[in-house]
Parts: C-alpha cells; sequence; structure tokens
C-alpha cells in the first residue's frame, strides 16, 4: 500500500520452523522472557509459527515500524509472511496534524473567495506543508521498514543446497 505506512515481505527458505525460530530468538531481546541478548537486532514476542518484533534502538525513532510475521509450512520450503506497519500512535498523530492543517486550507481559502484581493502565499504554504508532514512520515517510516527488510533476509535466507555431481 503507497498512501499509509504498510509494506509486506515474504521470504522463502529451507530451514526449519525450528531453525527459522532459533535465528529469530538468537537475534531477538525477547520481552516475555526478560531476556538480555546485547547483539539483539530486535525485540518483542515469538511463539511457533508466529512472532511480533520491533527493532531495538532504544526508543530514539518513534517511526520504528512493528514487524508482525507468521510462518507457514510447505513440502519442500517455508515460507515467512512479514508484515511491517507503523504504530497506531503515529497514524493518529499524523491525521490529527493534517486535519488540522485541512482545516486551515479550507478556512483560507474561504476567505479568497470573499476576498477582492487574491493572495495564494497563505494556501500555498499550508499545501506545502499537508505535503511534508506526510512525505516526512513515508520517508522515515520506508527508512526504517528497509533497514528492517535487510536484516530479516540476511539472517533468515538460506542459500540453497549445492547440487551432487554426477
Amino acid at each position: 500500500m503507497f498512501f499509509i505506512p504498510y509494506t509486506k515481505l515474504l521470504i522463502k527458505t529451507e530451514l526449519t520452523i525450528d531453525e527459522v525460530c532459533n535465528i529469530l530468538i538468537e537475534n531477538t531481546y525477547r520481552e516475555n522472557l526478560h531476556s538480555f541478548n546485547e547483539k539483539a537486532f530486535f525485540k518483542g514476542k515469538i511463539n511457533f509459527s508466529d512472532f511480533k518484533l520491533k527493532r531495538k534502538i532504544n526508543h530514539r525513532n518513534s517511526f520504528n515500524p512493528l514487524i508482525v510475521g507468521k510462518i507457514y509450512d510447505n513440502k519442500n520450503y517455508r515460507t515467512i509472511e512479514i508484515k511491517l506497519f507503523t504504530e497506531p500512535i503515529i497514524i493518529v498523530f499524523t491525521l490529527i496534524i493534517q486535519v488540522y492543517l485541512l482545516s486551515l486550507l479550507i478556512i483560507s481559502l474561504k476567505e479568497q473567495l470573499n476576498s477582492s484581493v487574491q493572495d495564494f502565499d497563505k494556501i500555498f504554504f499550508i499545501i506545502i506543508l499537508i505535503l511534508g508532514s506526510y512525505i516526512l512520515t513515508m520517508f522515515a517510516f520506508n527508512i526504517e521498514a528497509i533497514s528492517i527488510k535487510k536484516e530479516l533476509v540476511r539472517s533468515l535466507s538460506k542459500p540453497l543446497k549445492p547440487r551432487d555431481e554426477l
């Protein structure tokens, strides 16, 4: 989805579900067990076939995506479905700002219709603020999502086994 901070990733791997869970456990500070792993890239909860994580950055970035994943078992490979989306509070905060700016835009347009002097600087500035706040939200989310995707693909992808030579 292009207009909301959300992305989906599918990783196919030859790893077993246990191996995938072990890799996630090695890379995660698990809140439900109060473990401490200094090198952990993520923090969150891991169950057998699903997980809910966040990148471990010690509250330095409010655009840190939530990571919700599910592991599906197929015959020859496992599929890991990962969804990244922003915190609901960020969406609410962004919507509040957008609604406020849109109301300012409507008021300014009304004033322009009632005025004999056409001055579009104020309207142009409000439109720039509306677009800027949206672009900032999407940009910050996508930067974090790219970092998370790279780490997940790096840790969960396993190269194909070499074929036996005939």
